[in-house]
């Protein structure tokens, strides 16, 4: 019996689930090369880059690939795509804006995931994943939003805005709980309720060239309600 493509990861204190998934079958030249000749462009003012939808087809064969993982670590058997897009961080350090100095969540649903799949290698730096320590808090679901936001407001005001860069290591703030590296054809899946930020190394070139940048796929998906 050949051995799973897949790790579950339980990090932090609160174990939470992060799927690893290794060599995911549409080859990484393939989707970088079919950049070319697409238009990215900012979407929204939380990601620190810009954006293109992604191939067609692609979603289909990422559910289907990543199928028996999302059982075994999240325990759904089917799920809906919510969004999916080439990403492309660009965003300059001293430009970041302050809620993006800080590790961040996608929402506070329960019943969403992302999808991060990298098509750049470890020069590029990772995702890193972290526990607020005022409050201990590794994920923010609805429950617990209004507690983290009052909590991280008066961190600000006992120690100042972040500094203007990415959220690399452990500070005062927040302790990283654990760390993976960009690896051409390696997939993460986690919670969108996760503290998370990207492991951007300093003097990255923060290309906008999808050939050379940090590039990779977002995807967010959801629990089907049959499923719930």
């Amino acid at each position: 019996m050949s051995e799973k493509p897949w790790q579950v990861h339980r990090i932090g204190r609160e174990g939470l689930p992060v799927v690893v998934h290794d060599g995911f079958g549409p080859e990484t030249d393939r989707l970088r090369e079919g950049t070319s000749g697409l238009r990215f462009a900012a979407k929204g003012p939380f990601y620190p880059g810009v954006r293109s939808s992604s191939p067609e087809g692609y979603t289909e064969d990422l559910l289907r690939e990543l199928s028996p993982a999302l059982e075994e670590a999240f325990g759904w058997s089917e799920a809906d795509t919510i969004s999916s897009d080439y990403s492309l961080v660009t965003t300059e350090p001293g430009r970041l804006l302050p809620f993006q100095r800080m590790p961040h969540f996608d929402g506070v649903e329960k019943d969403v995931l992302a999808i991060l799949h990298y098509l750049c290698g470890p020069e590029h730096g990772g995702t890193s994943f972290f526990r607020h320590e005022t409050t201990g808090f590794e994920e923010v679901t609805e429950e617990r939003y209004k507690t983290y936001e009052q909590a991280v407001q008066e961190d600000v005001r006992r120690t100042g805005m972040p500094a203007p860069r990415y959220r690399n290591e452990t500070d005062e703030l927040f302790t990283r709980t654990a760390t993976f590296d960009c690896r051409p054809g390696r997939v993460l899946v986690y919670k969108g309720t996760t503290l998370h930020s990207g492991r951007i190394p300093d003097g990255h070139n923060l290309s906008p060239d999808p050939l050379r940048g940090r590039l990779t796929l977002n995807t967010f998906i959801s629990r089907k309600r049959s499923d719930a």
